[in-house]
């Protein structure tokens, strides 16, 4: 491993970092037809970008251009998402760069093969690297999915959650320990976004991402990371919180400083997240106790305007007593990035004053914070 290392660092420094790619990606996948499409999904600057093709002479081709080397998902018909029927999805991530990318898939579409230039070069390098623990943290998180769907018992689905969070935390560590290890890296760009927490964000993540060069950092990922950390440092326990204004669910603005004098509760989630919804019956608990004593709850929805019905049903499906508010008007500030939100659930507890005193608060953990408060 040592003498991989260092021909690996040894060749970075030729990787040039220009912004913007173009594309080609030529897929061979065994098993399918013409009544079969294949999918590619990426994201720029938060908003996914859809390409569909079909399949030609034997292959799938897709042509385009991108902001950077981004990681791309590849899969076939539907079988990129969900767990419908209790089956895992089947997809593929890859790097986009420029000139031609080529994926045989000889069964699932996971475990395609995958060629092209330097930069999918070290991205298989960097899979390979962290691929213990990202099967691990994919297993225990779609386990915990499928529980919920099928209506398992909560203390099976709370013990599979378990397994879940530990197995993230293993995957958090190996991330880290692939940056530190390939600092010339492009994907140790990836690898320390993925690890971002309100928790290690300024102890773990900032000084590997300081380590990095200047031009590493100077890419749209490596900028798109230095605001994460800036929202990490202004969103840390002992901060005061970012103010924000946005519309509630009949479309009347409400600001966050319009809760000064109360406990306030900020809730991130979406009416897609399995986790998130299975906090609720937890959150109304403990506002129904502690509502007279001055707690306040303040739900932010990251669900999209076209998901507007969807949210709109999951809060009166699951009871929800509080003020919701999200980003479901074009041009509305996006209080995720402006929090460090890159998974849901995530929340955190303001005093009266609006400082932030805790944040991640889940199951117990929450019932114990507001009893040292409000239990004196």
């Amino acid at each position: 491993m040592k003498k991989l290392i260092i021909t690996i660092l040894a060749a970075m420094p030729y990787l040039g970092f220009a912004q913007a790619v173009n594309f080609t990606i030529k897929a061979r996948v065994a098993g399918t037809s013409a009544a079969n499409e294949a999918h590619l999904i990426f994201y720029r600057e938060g908003d996914p970008v859809f390409a569909t093709a079909k399949l030609e002479n034997g292959e799938y081709v897709f042509k385009g251009t991108a902001p950077d080397r981004l990681k791309a998902s590849f899969f076939i018909d539907n079988r990129g998402f969900g767990y419908a029927g209790g089956k895992f999805p089947d997809a593929l991530e890859i790097r986009l760069e420029d000139g031609v990318i080529n994926i045989v898939a000889a069964d699932s579409v996971k475990n395609a093969e995958v060629t092209g230039g330097p930069y999918i070069k070290d991205f298989i390098i960097y899979q390979k690297f962290i691929a213990k623990q990202a099967n691990l943290f994919d297993r225990n998180r779609g386990n915990e999915v499928i529980a919920f769907q099928d209506k398992k018992p909560q203390v099976e689905i709370d013990q599979l959650h378990l397994k879940t969070r530990s197995a993230y935390e293993q995957w958090i560590e190996r991330n880290i320990a692939y940056a530190k290890a390939y600092p010339r890296s492009f994907s140790s760009i990836d690898a320390l976004s993925n690890s971002v927490t309100p928790e290690n964000g300024l102890t773990k993540i900032k000084p590997v991402f300081d380590a990095m060069s200047a031009e590493l950092k100077e890419t749209p990922s490596g900028k798109a990371l230095n605001n994460r950390l800036t929202a990490v440092r202004e969103t840390k326990v002992g901060a005061m919180a970012p103010l924000f204004t946005l519309a509630d669910t009949a479309g009347k603005p409400i600001s966050l400083k319009a809760f000064r004098g109360k406990y306030v509760f900020i809730d991130f989630w979406a009416s897609w997240c399995h986790p998130c919804r299975e906090e609720n019956p937890n959150y109304i608990a403990n506002y129904k106790k502690y509502k007279v004593k001055g707690l306040e709850i303040l739900g932010v929805t990251l669900d999209k305007p076209r998901e507007k019905e969807k949210w709109m049903e999951a809060i009166r499906k699951d009871g929800l007593l509080w003020p919701q508010v999200g980003n479901l008007t074009i041009g509305n500030l996006d209080v995720s990035k402006l929090y460090n939100i890159t998974s849901i659930p995530q929340n955190y507890l303001l005093d009266p004053g609006g400082k932030i005193i805790a944040s991640d608060l889940r199951g117990e953990e929450l019932g114990k914070k507001l009893a040292e408060i409000f239990d004196k």
